[in-house]
């Protein structure tokens, strides 16, 4: 269905130019730092509204995978720990490096300046 209503990225966009064009030049200097925090969450708030679903669902099945499991993403992280106690991932390489994607994968919104190259190309040709 086609809708006639901007996307919340585009519309969260727009918020954070008006707030940095319009509101933070008339803000007082003891106000700035709750300035700049609201301007960080609007930052990861838009790079998390962009972010690459079809590339998280490709990380979500390569766990899926490796933990011989078809459960509700919600239960993964507890059936990972719980095989990680009974020490069935000692030395996976596998593990190791599905972990390390992920972690680059979380990047690209929290802090995508921290991105390695490598990791980074090894995500994007996943």
């Amino acid at each position: 269905m086609i809708s006639d209503q901007p996307h919340a990225a585009d519309l969260l966009l727009q918020a954070r130019r008006e707030f940095i064009e319009g509101v933070l030049p008339n803000i007082s200097s003891e106000s700035r730092y709750k300035a700049a925090m609201v301007l960080r969450a609007m930052e990861l708030a838009e790079r998390e509204l962009n972010t690459d679903h079809e590339l998280e669902q490709k990380l979500l099945a390569q766990l899926r995978q490796l933990l011989a499991s078809e459960e509700p993403e919600s239960a993964l992280t507890g059936i990972l720990s719980q095989q990680l106690r009974e020490g069935g991932f000692d030395a996976s390489q596998q593990l190791y490096e599905l972990l390390q994607l992920a972690v680059v994968f979380k990047l690209r919104v929290t802090d995508p300046l921290k991105l390695s190259g490598d990791l980074e190309d090894r995500l994007a040709n996943l």
